[in-house]
């Protein structure tokens, strides 16, 4: 569960008094406290008047903030992940995204685009070291964040919509590719996690500046 916070502090006990205390606690103790049944990302969408037309556009906006041009097209969040099995499922194992050495991650990338590219898709990788990809058309599907899909079954948390089933295709083709891939048989002999899938989530194009 998240939360937010409004504060109203009197002028006997102003802002300047709680940033002295730094003290949460007294914070919570002048708030109305209200839950809210949304991600953090989708809440900040909400509180600048984005809306999901389908999906909230997280990827976009990350992606130009990331040094990426990201005005043209639509973009989504493709963290390389590690789907772990369990006894009749997969699990989005954590961390979200799989750290990864930078020259491992552009392997992986070149290859993703290298396959990909005769469907209008480009992966990228922005200065943060974040993936993305980008399509010319648009996605017309609703995704689910990581944080929200963590250490559960997948199935519940696939891309809905329009196009799902194409962007279900990209998911499994994806995941046959990164299959024994150079980079995850290097990763594995070093005991580190296998990048066996990406995680798909925030798609949309960059809102109109009179949106944000």
């Amino acid at each position: 569960m998240r939360l937010t916070v409004d504060c109203a502090l009197s002028a006997e006990s102003g802002l300047q008094d709680a940033m002295q205390l730094g003290n949460l606690a007294y914070l919570l103790a002048k708030a109305k406290v209200t839950p809210v049944a949304m991600p953090l990302e989708a809440l900040t969408c909400e509180q600048y008047g984005l809306r999901a037309t389908p999906d909230y556009p997280i990827a976009a906006i990350a992606a130009a903030a990331d040094g990426l041009k990201a005005s043209a097209g639509y973009w989504l969040r493709a963290d390389p992940v590690n789907l772990v099995l369990q006894r009749d499922c997969f699990s989005l194992g954590e961390p979200i995204p799989l750290q990864l050495e930078q020259e491992h991650a552009a392997r992986l990338v070149t290859s993703l685009n290298e396959h990909f590219s005769q469907d209008g898709l480009t992966f990228l990788i922005g200065k943060s070291g974040a993936w993305y990809l980008h399509s010319h058309t648009d996605t017309q599907i609703t995704t689910t964040l990581p944080s929200v899909a963590a250490s559960k079954n997948v199935h519940q948390f696939m891309p809905q919509g329009e196009q799902a089933a194409k962007w279900l295709a990209v998911l499994n083709e994806t995941q046959m590719l990164l299959h024994e891939h150079a980079v995850n048989v290097a990763r594995e002999a070093s005991r580190e996690l296998a990048v066996n899938s990406i995680w798909l989530s925030g798609s949309g194009a960059i809102p109109e500046p009179a949106m944000i």
